[in-house]
C-alpha cells in the first residue's frame, strides 16, 4: 500500500501541474465554456474520484461489498481519461487542438496510474474477502504522505473549480439571455454558502455522529445526489415558446 500512495501523490502533482498550466493557462478552458463544457464536465468527474480516493485510502479500508465500489470508482476514472482523449481533441479543434507538452503529461500520468493499479489491486482482493465494512485502518505509511494526501483531495478542487463552472455551462444554457445574468449570479451565490456551510457541517456530522466514517458519508452522499440531478438534466434546453427561441438567437 506504501508504494500505491506515494504513486497516488505523485499522480496528484502531475494533476494539478496539467490542470493549472495547459487547461487553466494554456488553454483557458474555463474563459472559453460553455463551447469547452464537455471536457469540463470530464475533468470534473475524474478530479471528484480522485478527491475520494485521495481522502480514503491513507485511513480506511473498503472491506467486502465497499471494495467493489472502490474498483468501480478505479475503472471510471479510466473510462472518463479515455473519453477525455477523444473529447478534448473535437473540443480543442477552434482553440488550437491539444498541445505537444500536454499528450506527454497525458502519457506520463496514465503511466504513474496503472503502476498504482499494480500496487493497489493485490490490497483490494484482499479486502474483498473481508466483511463488508468501511473501517478506519489507516495503513504503515509515513504521517507525512497520510496528511499530504489528505490536503490534496482537497486540492482536487481544483476540480471543485470545474464542477462550478460545469454548473454555470447549465444555467447558461437553459435560461434566456434576459434572466441570464441573475441566474449565473444566484447559481455562484450558492456555490458560496456551500464553501461557508461545509465546515460546520461536516464539524458538526462528525461530533453527533458516532459511526466510523461519517464525515466521509456526509459528503459522499450529497455529492452523489448531485451527480445524479445534474446527469437527469436533458442534453438540450427545449424552447417554450417562439418568444424564447428568438432571446437565444440574441
Amino acid at each position: 500500500m506504501t508504494w500505491a500512495l506515494w504513486l497516488l501523490m505523485i499522480q496528484g502533482i502531475l494533476g494539478a501541474l496539467d490542470t493549472l498550466y495547459y487547461h487553466e493557462w494554456r488553454a483557458r478552458l474555463v474563459a472559453n465554456c460553455p463551447r469547452t463544457a464537455p471536457e469540463l464536465r470530464l475533468h470534473a468527474a475524474r478530479d471528484g474520484v480522485y478527491a475520494i480516493i485521495m481522502s480514503t485510502l491513507p485511513w480506511l479500508a473498503w472491506q467486502g461489498g465497499w471494495a467493489l465500489v472502490l474498483a468501480a470508482l478505479l475503472v471510471a476514472e479510466i473510462i472518463l481519461t479515455l473519453t477525455d482523449f477523444v473529447v478534448e481533441d473535437a473540443v480543442r479543434s477552434t482553440l488550437g487542438g491539444v498541445y505537444h507538452g500536454e499528450r506527454v503529461m497525458h502519457a506520463v500520468m496514465g503511466l504513474v496510474y496503472g503502476a498504482m493499479l499494480a500496487y493497489l489491486l493485490p490490497v483490494v482482493v484482499a479486502w474483498w474477502a473481508d466483511p463488508t465494512a468501511l473501517s478506519l485502518s489507516p495503513p504503515a505509511v509515513p504521517e507525512p504522505l497520510r496528511w499530504l494526501l489528505l490536503a490534496m483531495s482537497a486540492l482536487a478542487g481544483l476540480g471543485a473549480l470545474g464542477t462550478q463552472n460545469l454548473v454555470n455551462s447549465y444555467v447558461a444554457r437553459y435560461h434566456p439571455p434576459r434572466i441570464r445574468g441573475t441566474a449565473l449570479g444566484f447559481s455562484l451565490g450558492v456555490g458560496r454558502l456551500g464553501a461557508i456551510v461545509g465546515p460546520s457541517y461536516l464539524a458538526a456530522v462528525t461530533v453527533l455522529v458516532t459511526v466510523p466514517g461519517a464525515g466521509f458519508y456526509a459528503f459522499i452522499v450529497p455529492a452523489v445526489i448531485g451527480a445524479a440531478t445534474i446527469a437527469a438534466i436533458p442534453a438540450r434546453a427545449k424552447a417554450r415558446t417562439g418568444t424564447r427561441i428568438r432571446e437565444a438567437a440574441v
